[in-house]
């Protein structure tokens, strides 16, 4: 019985990993680059749009747009790093 139980709690902390690695490894991961995406291609919106409406690049908001593509693609390289 005690082995049995044993073989009941390894079981289920190896699919609390698999799942883990599922969802943080792959999952996540997948979600940080698509919003590093999204954030790069609405600094680039914003960029075309204000030199083409007001005649100026907007300094301070692309700084922070991008500084979020940034931080998401190094959240998504540290979260790729940790699972290999």
């Amino acid at each position: 019985m005690k082995a049995l139980t044993n073989f009941a709690k390894n079981l289920i902390a190896k699919i609390d990993a698999a799942l883990d690695y599922f969802w943080v490894g792959i999952v996540l991961y997948r979600i940080e680059r698509k919003v590093s995406e999204l954030y790069w291609k609405r600094a680039a919106y914003v960029q075309d749009y204000h030199v083409h409406v007001f005649f100026k690049v907007p300094t301070q908001k692309l700084e922070k747009l991008r500084h979020q593509a940034k931080r998401h693609a190094l959240q998504a390289q540290l979260i790729k790093e940790s699972f290999k």
